[in-house]
């Protein structure tokens, strides 16, 4: 199956379709090899990609807090 790389500038991360553990396959979003979550689309599976690095490159994360 082909491999994607959703983030251009950063061939760290790359999406492809794989059984794991679903009816049908999934994209797999890996970052260096590793699993991070699969999807059932591809633009799912990129935009958790751009989150991913955004986080990995300092981006605040805000967390709902309960009252």
């Amino acid at each position: 199956m082909k491999t994607y790389h959703p983030i251009r500038s950063d061939s760290r991360y790359s999406v492809r379709k794989e059984f794991c553990g679903h009816e049908k396959p999934r994209y797999v979003l890996r970052f260096c090899g590793d699993f991070i979550d699969s999807f059932t689309s591809l633009p799912s599976a990129t935009l958790r990609a751009a989150c991913h690095r955004a986080i990995m490159n300092g981006a605040p994360v805000y967390t709902n807090k309960e009252a």
